[in-house]
């Protein structure tokens, strides 16, 4: 070290960058397991480090819905962004694509989880977050070629009409129907404010019994419940466990044949 040195030859030598290597199933799956894992905060990189993004039972049908959306396509044994899916990263605002927002809200909801936070702020932060980012999204133009604004929608008229009673009491469903001994931390707060008719957004971690949430109500409610859910693994294991315990479901989805989902049923 520290001794001087002679340069003998200096040439230009070109050559082009190389892109990384696309995305397979299997690749796409580990980086799905492992995000937010390069996080600098610790406390969000240990939230993430339990789940990644999405589960194991979640993350091949995600990549699934990507494909048949046609965000994705496969060539060869590689995946590659279409169009469409990069027109849709483009639109989405940056902080909703970022790790680290996945990584606060775990983190706060295993602090929530533990009792060294309150769920009512939190569920007040996302309200106010999820208004900044669409008030962040520019108006669509006006409809009708330009011909003036859009009719406002009209509200809905408030009624005060009570709603149909339960067909009996929570914690007794929960015992004698699907088995439990008891709640899991928020479970039966939420269960009861569904049960009453009141609006609720419910934000838990990953194993926590969300699920139970609007299965249980909508049992005890009695008539028909319809979820909307964006993964048809997870709607397979749910439908599969329902049944099993001897209650009436079903699911439809775009992975089953058209003429089974349009099939009349008496009664789901």
């Amino acid at each position: 070290m520290g001794q001087p040195q002679s340069v003998v030859e200096v040439k230009p030598v070109s050559k082009r960058t190389r892109p990384p290597k696309r995305f397979n199933d299997a690749t796409l799956l580990t980086a799905m397991e492992t995000a937010g894992k390069t996080l600098e905060e610790k406390e969000l990189s240990e939230a993430m480090k339990e789940t990644g993004l999405g589960t194991p039972a979640t993350r091949a049908a995600i990549i699934e819905v990507l494909l048949k959306r046609g965000y994705i396509l496969r060539q060869g044994k590689s995946l590659e962004a279409t169009g469409k899916g990069i027109q849709l990263i483009e639109v989405v605002h940056a902080e909703v694509k970022s790790p680290a927002m996945t990584g606060q809200w775990e983190a706060r909801l295993h602090r929530i989880q533990r009792g060294t936070a309150q769920l009512q702020p939190f569920l007040e932060g996302i309200e106010d977050y999820v208004r900044e980012v669409v008030g962040k999204v520019g108006k669509l133009p006006p409809s009708g070629g330009g011909r003036g604004p859009a009719p406002e929608p009209r509200a809905e008229p408030a009624t005060s009409e009570p709603l149909p009673p339960a067909s009996g009491d929570v914690a007794e469903v929960l015992h004698t129907r699907f088995g439990f001994p008891s709640f899991l931390p928020n479970q039966e707060e939420v269960c009861r404010a569904a049960i009453a008719g009141r609006d609720v957004l419910l934000v838990m971690p990953t194993g926590s019994g969300k699920s139970l949430c609007y299965q249980l109500p909508g049992i005890v409610r009695g008539g028909t419940t319809l979820v909307v859910s964006p993964l048809i693994a997870l709607m397979e294991d749910q439908i599969a466990k329902l049944k099993a315990r001897g209650f009436r479901a079903e699911r439809i989805h775009s992975g089953r044949d058209r003429a089974a989902s349009a099939r009349p049923r008496s009664r789901i």
